[in-house]
Parts: structure tokens; sequence; C-alpha cells
């Protein structure tokens, strides 16, 4: 009986009525059949002597490249062509210039920048200092953009950690309005903790409190949520989970965890192990719920976006890109990332459809965050010193880059539009022009510089002279 291979609606393959399943249909007399792995040819019978053959076909689905393609095709009856492109989303960003600068004078020019995390209302740092001792900061978000804020204010020491013990990474708490959980491991034995620690404000004085929780084997990664208020910690060959008062339970699966996230509830866990596969957790039953395969290396950082059938993963190996998990399988890579070592976050912001990541190198790099445009690279304010960077969003829907180095904070506003154009004003111009080239002021302090609308074109001589003021 001949069959219809039009039945489908899609070209190239059959759907079987019975099964709902799709064959890919290979044309007859192609020599390329078992180099294609499409079809398979057998001999109808050795009782016929005729050269007549059937074809076996193999149970084979349609891959898309993007859910976009999938639902255009699906729109248009699948009928059009199937040569799957990877369209790029346009980074939509309004003209921005220099509005207002900030300068405040430096604590310790000693301390050393390892990590910086963005909390729901305080902006959350490590510092290392030449005696390998660890220093927990907290600052509020600078949202005042109309007075200089006093800086002093805004800066809390939350914690100290001594040399013995080496912190690897942080996490807000929500206990208090001023809290962080961080984790670090022994120097000597090699077991981890760790500590909630917070900070009481009072009229003139300032309380400390924290709390340990011990675990035999090292940890590698921490992560909070506030609505279950749960802690995730990455251990060796599964998860520690505790809340703020004890310790709850053991998820428990091969590898080591480097990463790690909850979703909006806490019942999911999203775990990132050594072997570059992205584990899912419900917290609900005993056994994980898949295992993704998506990176040679390890997996080092997972974040999940507003929509939670998406997720940011990064890893060693320069690898940083968005998988849908729903397909299980990556959809957008963001190229130019350099990544090799184990904790460097990255921070991203949906509304103005940015991603921000600081590599190996100290290098900031922006991308189109649906889209994987790379967008702009900004150097570090100190060359040769370590730096971290947070985008930041005020209530004013203002776009912000922090960058940290050492123990000093500068934003900065020269992010290019797609025709790779900044504009702003001329009297803040000559302002970062000055502050760009002279590197002793640079250092003595703080700049604070945010993003508002502004008009006026930057020339290319002036964009020239700032370019390489910044080397």
């Amino acid at each position: 009986m001949m069959r219809s291979y039009e039945s489908s609606g899609i070209s190239g393959y059959y759907l079987e009525p019975r099964t709902a399943r799709y064959f890919r249909v290979v044309p007859i007399g192609s020599p390329l059949i078992s180099l294609l792995n499409a079809a398979r040819d057998e001999a109808a019978s050795t009782d016929f002597n005729t050269d007549r053959r059937k074809n076996v076909y193999e149970s084979t689905f349609p891959r898309y490249k993007s859910v976009i393609n999938c639902l255009n095709d699906n729109q248009m009856g699948s009928l059009k062509s199937f040569s799957y492109q990877h369209e790029i989303a346009a980074l939509k960003m309004k003209s921005l210039h220099l509005s207002h600068q900030f300068i405040y004078p430096s604590a310790n020019m000693n301390l050393k920048i390892r990590l910086l995390r963005g909390g729901i209302e305080n902006l959350y740092g490590q510092w290392v200092s030449p005696m390998k001792g660890t220093v927990f900061y907290a600052f509020s978000d600078f949202t005042d953009v109309n007075q200089p804020p006093v800086y002093e204010a805004y800066r809390f020491e939350i914690a100290y950690l001594g040399p013995r013990n080496i912190a690897v990474d942080m996490c807000e708490g929500f206990a208090h309005p001023l809290c962080v959980l961080y984790v670090c491991n022994d120097f000597y034995t090699g077991l981890g903790a760790s500590r909630l620690t917070w900070r009481q404000e009072f009229h003139n004085d300032a309380a400390y409190g924290s709390q340990s929780f011990y675990v035999n084997s090292a940890i590698w990664c921490c992560c909070s949520n506030r609505f279950s208020g749960l802690f995730a910690l990455g251990v060796e060959n599964g998860i520690y989970v505790h809340n703020s008062d004890t310790y709850l339970y053991t998820k428990q699966f091969e590898g080591e965890v480097l990463g790690v996230h909850f979703n909006k509830t806490g019942e999911i866990i999203y775990a990132g192990i050594n072997q570059g596969k992205l584990i899912t957790v419900d917290t609900r039953i005993h056994n994980p719920v898949c295992e993704t395969k998506l990176n040679d290396h390890a997996l080092t950082e997972v974040t999940l976006l507003d929509n939670e059938n998406f997720m940011l993963c990064a890893g060693l190996g320069n690898f940083l890109c968005q998988v849908d998990l729903r397909m299980q399988r990556k959809v957008v890579n963001y190229i130019g990332e350099f990544r090799n070592t184990l904790k460097n976050p990255f921070s991203f912001d949906e509304t103005y459809n940015v991603l921000c990541s600081t590599g190996s190198d100290d290098i900031t790099r922006l991308w189109s965050l649906r889209g994987g445009r790379p967008v702009k690279t900004v150097l570090p304010p100190i060359p040769g010193e370590e730096c971290r960077s947070w985008l930041m969003c005020d209530p004013a829907a203002k776009l912000r880059l922090l960058l940290a180095c050492k123990n000093m904070f500068i934003d900065d506003a020269l992010l290019c539009m797609p025709a790779n154009i900044c504009k702003f004003t001329k009297d803040t111009d000559f302002m970062y022009y000055n502050l760009a080239t002279n590197a002793e002021q640079l250092k003595k302090g703080v700049i604070n510089i945010d993003l508002v609308e502004g008009s006026g074109e930057l020339t290319n001589s002036s964009l020239r002279e700032i370019k390489y003021s910044e080397r």
C-alpha cells in the first residue's frame, strides 16, 4: 500500500497515525542513506528473484534551534523551509549620558576584590587582605541620583574571616536587613562551614550576630530562597539544605556541586556539577528529576530568569549560555566570555535586555540577553588589579553598571548603542575625561556615575581621546 508522505504537513517527514511519531523519509535510491543515518535498507525476501527493496524508517523528531523557530513554523503550518537560523535580538536601549559623578575617599587600598553579588536591597562584596584575611561589606543602593549620598553611611562591615578559613562563596540572608551567608573551608582539615552573619544598626552603635553550620566535606557554593527561608550548600556528592536555625536534609547524587540555585518557591533546586551536567532536584521526592550534559568542563554558575523555563549557565572553558529547561538544550550562546575560575558571578537585567559578566581577565563584557549579541567591552579601572561588576537598576528605571576594584566602586556609563554611539553632554564629557586621565585621582576614591536619557552626540575625536585615556 502506498503511503502519502504529505499527510503530516512537514516536508521530509511522515507522521504515523497509530503511534503519532515522526519518521524521516529518504528518497529511494539515494546513495547517502547510510551516511545520513536516516534509514536502513534491508532485502525484502530471498524467495523473490527481484531487486525489490523495502525501506525501514527510524523514529526521529524534528529538532528546533530555538522556541522562536518552533513557534514560527507552527504558525506557518510547518510548510516553509527547515533551514534553521538563529536570529539575534537587537539590544534596545535609550540614549545615555553621564549625569552625576560622586567621588568618595577610599578606606583601604590594600584589599583585593574577590566576589560581588547583588541582593534585594543591598549589594554584598568580599575582599581579601594581603594577610589572606577576608572582609565582607554590604552596600546600600545609591538610588538618590540628585544629591551625593554619604558614602560612610552606605557601607557596612558585616564580618571578618581569618586566614585559616578560605571563603569560597556568599549569598544574601533574609534573617535581618543586613545579613549575609558565606561558606568557607578550613585550610588544614579541608572541611567546610556556612555562617549566617548579620549586623543590627542602633542609634550610636551596631551589634553583630552569627550562626554556624558545619559539614563533613568541602563546600563550593551556596544560595538562598526568601520565600521558603532555606539555604542550599553545594558539597561533595550532593546538596546540603538548612534554614536559619538547623540542618534539614541532604540530597545526594554523584559529582561535586559547584553552582546551585533555587526556583521562586524553593521546591526545585538546580545544581551544576564538575562533570558539566545540570542536575534538577525536586525537594519533595527522593531522587533527582533529571540530568543534562551541557559542557565538557565544570558548571560553576546557574541562575534562573524571571521566566523559569530559561536558565543562564556558566562554567570553565569559556562557557556561558542560556538553556531552555523544557527542551533541555542550549538556545543562546554568549561568545567572547573568558572564564577559567570557579566562582565568577554574572548579572543581568531583563528590562534592558543586558547580560554582564567580568571574565577571568578582569574585562567586563555586555551582551544582548535574549539574542547573545556582544554589545560592549569595559576595561578594568586599574590595569593589573582584579575587578568585578554588577548591573543595577534603581526605582527611577536607570540602568547602572557598577565596577568594583580594590575597595572602590566605579559606575561606568560608556554603554554603546547598537550604532556604537554614546550620547552625553559636553560638561560631563570633560569631567569624565579628567577622571580617566588622572590615575592618581582615580585611585583615591569612588566614582559613582548614573545613566539617564540625554542628547548630544559624542564626536569621533572625543571618543578616541577617551579610549586612549582608558588604556
